[in-house]
């Protein structure tokens, strides 16, 4: 019993030493980090900064659909999205991607359905 006691304090003290130098080092990465942002410190509102952010005239809109057997519904949702009113988005491009899911076991019914689905398309 005598052995392990001074084993278990080299143990102890090794864990100790091991948490003290892993709190140091990430004090001493947080400093410089800090260091680092403030040097490179950008002055807020000038000219060149509100020129970047009023110069927001082009975005990119991307409409996803999925469907699976409702062709009545995509008829829908798809005179829906050609309708709509893109005035605001001017300059902009915008993608519609439409994902048709399967399965190989469905039924006649569902697939004809979803070969109807990709007539529309």
């Amino acid at each position: 019993m005598h052995r392990q006691r001074p084993r278990r304090n080299r143990v102890t003290t090794c864990l100790i030493l091991v948490l003290c130098f892993l709190l140091i080092k990430n004090l001493t990465d947080i400093v410089i980090s800090q260091k680092q942002a403030h040097n490179h410190e950008v002055p807020l509102n000038t000219k060149e900064e509100l020129h970047v952010n009023n110069k927001k005239d082009h975005y990119d809109y991307r409409i996803f659909v999925f469907t699976y057997a409702r062709p009545e519904g995509l008829r829908v949702t798809l005179s829906s999205i050609l309708n709509s009113d893109y005035s605001k988005a001017r300059g902009s491009t915008i993608d519609l991607e439409v994902f048709v899911d399967y399965r190989r076991d469905d039924g006649e019914s569902i697939k004809n359905k979803q070969a109807e689905i990709l007539d529309i398309l």
